[in-house]
């Protein structure tokens, strides 16, 4: 028999789409702080929410300062300073504050500088507003509120106790201006409690709104570090859907090769069944038709049983070759390699038929 073909070498797999590359360092956050964002996005994301923030305040504003306006007939009396000055001042404050929040959004420098013109928008009504109360429309206590007015801003620690500093001073520069007078600068001086409060209202302000935005931005740093980690996980899943691609196309190759290599091996087989075994029993059938010539010649072999023996040696070797045929079959059909699959398909429906 020969020798069994060897297995053929199996390829390597097809090459895929190249592989995505790894996550890489996220951006934004410290090496040595985990979770602490880059300043550059949280100034960009404090003034967006500036951008949103302050306008609505400044509708709030407009809108307590218009629904607030019929109460001054009831507290004030007719032809008093102060309703005077509130009569001027509320319409005047809402339509400041609408033009400002409805107007400035839309503006790509205010955008820009959001925390500024907020800053200076509060300044502006805080001025106005001690302007009001210089005139006796409220007492100078109301102004403890000035220094919280700080607590929505969004800016760093520097800017905070400025920006705190400066709205207590704008109410009281306000009332100043609208109250200058000996008796008034003798009323500062006998409140000398309420400017110790103002100072501690300060306080209390910047550690409100500074514990604030720390809180802030250690929110939006957790909220960024997901972002990444959601961004790796979904490279990590890409490679990985291509790894499992590549597998696959692998064991398809693998696959295909062991299917050849079985077809290569049953084809071997029925050609080393059908040159060695076929041609054996050809001769053995040769050799039965050599000894009947003999037994039916002009000397025939004196034991009578030989023809029955050769009769019977010759229908053992017919039963031999039909198995051998359906073996060679069963292993690799000729009809296959000479007529294709499908001829290969109607041969075989022809002899059962048959």
């Amino acid at each position: 028999m020969a020798d069994d073909p060897a297995p053929p070498a199996v390829p390597a797999a097809p090459p895929g789409p190249a592989a995505p590359p790894g996550p890489a360092a996220l951006p934004g956050v410290a090496t040595g702080a985990a979770g602490a964002p880059d300043a550059a996005a949280f100034a960009d994301h404090t003034r967006a929410l500036s951008t949103t923030w302050w306008p609505r305040l400044g509708l709030l504003v407009a809108a307590a300062a218009l629904l607030w306006w019929p109460l001054d007939a009831w507290i004030y009396p007719p032809g008093s300073p102060a309703r005077t000055a509130l009569a001027g001042f509320r319409p005047g404050l809402a339509a400041a504050d609408l033009v400002l929040a409805l107007g400035l959004p839309r503006v790509a420098r205010a955008r820009a500088h959001a925390h500024l013109l907020a800053a200076a928008a509060v300044l502006a009504n805080l001025l106005a507003c001690g302007w009001v109360l210089g005139s006796g429309a409220g007492a100078l206590s109301f102004s403890i509120l000035a220094p919280f007015v700080s607590v929505p801003l969004l800016v760093p620690l520097p800017a905070r106790i400025l920006a705190t500093v400066a709205f207590t001073a704008a109410v009281l520069i306000g009332w100043l201006g609208h109250a200058a007078s000996p008796p008034a600068l003798a009323a500062i001086n006998e409140n000398g409690p309420l400017l110790g409060i103002l100072a501690f209202a300060s306080l209390l302000s910047i550690s409100i709104g500074h514990s604030f935005r720390a809180l802030l931005r250690h929110t939006f740093g957790l909220a960024r570090q997901v972002e990444r980690q959601r961004a790796a996980l979904a490279d990590l899943a890409t490679q990985l859907e291509h790894r499992l691609m590549q597998k696959t196309q692998a064991l398809r190759a693998h696959l295909h090769q062991a299917e050849a290599w079985q077809a290569a091996r049953r084809q071997a087989l029925a050609r080393d069944l059908h040159d060695d075994i076929g041609q054996e029993l050809v001769s053995l059938r040769l050799l039965v038709g050599l000894g009947r010539q003999l037994h039916g010649g002009p000397a025939p072999l004196p034991d009578p049983g030989v023809a029955e023996t050769l009769d019977e040696l010759d229908a053992q070797v017919d039963r031999v070759q039909q198995s051998l045929r359906r073996l060679l079959i069963s292993l690799r059909p000729r009809a296959l390699d000479d007529q294709g699959l499908v001829g290969a398909i109607q041969s075989l429906l022809s002899e059962l038929e048959a």
